[in-house]
C-alpha cells in the first residue's frame, strides 16, 4: 500500500512545501500591491483630496484657558455602560467631555491636536471644574501617556 508509516514523513513535507509556497505568493502579491499603494499615494491626494489650505477656517466664537485630561472606556473611569457616553452616542475618537458646554459643541485644542476638531459628548464627575476637558483614548496606555495639559480651547461657532 502507498500510505505507509515511512511515507507519512514524506506526504507532510511535501504538503507543508505547498502550504508555504502558497502564503509566500500571497504575501509577495501583498506587499508588492502595498508598494504600488504607497507610490501612487501622491497622485490620489492630489486627485481626490483638497488641499489643507483651501478648507475654510472654523468660525471660532470664544477661547477658553482649560486643563485637559484623558481617559477610556474602562469600567473605574466610567459609569457602567463604558462605551457609551452622556449624550446616548458610542464612543469614538473626536469625542471629549466637558460639564459647561452642551451637547454637540464643537471645539479644537490647537495647541495639542492642531487642527482636529472635537465635539463634547460626554460628561465628567461633577466634582470637576466647567474649565476642565477630558478627551477620550482607545486605550487606557494611551490617556495615561497623554497625561494632563493645560491650553487654550477654541469653541466653534
Amino acid at each position: 500500500m502507498f500510505l505507509t508509516q515511512k511515507t507519512y514523513p514524506l506526504i507532510l513535507t511535501i504538503v507543508a512545501g505547498i502550504i508555504g509556497v502558497y502564503f509566500w505568493h500571497f504575501q509577495a502579491i501583498a506587499e508588492s500591491d502595498w508598494t504600488y499603494i504607497e507610490h501612487q499615494m501622491p497622485m490620489f491626494e492630489r486627485l481626490f483630496l483638497a488641499p489643507v489650505s483651501s478648507l475654510p477656517k472654523p468660525d471660532i466664537s470664544q477661547t477658553v484657558k482649560v486643563l485637559v485630561t484623558a481617559y477610556s472606556s474602562t469600567p473605574e473611569e466610567t459609569d457602567d455602560t463604558p462605551f457609551v457616553t452622556a449624550s446616548n452616542s458610542i464612543v469614538r475618537s473626536g469625542i471629549i467631555a466637558n460639564n459647561a458646554l452642551p451637547f454637540g459643541t464643537r471645539v479644537r485644542l490647537p495647541e495639542i491636536f492642531g487642527d482636529k476638531i472635537f465635539e463634547v459628548e460626554d460628561r465628567m464627575h461633577s466634582r470637576k471644574s466647567d474649565s476642565q476637558v477630558d478627551v477620550w483614548f482607545p486605550s487606557k496606555e494611551e490617556a495615561l501617556h497623554f497625561g494632563i495639559k493645560t491650553t487654550v480651547m477654541e469653541i466653534i461657532n
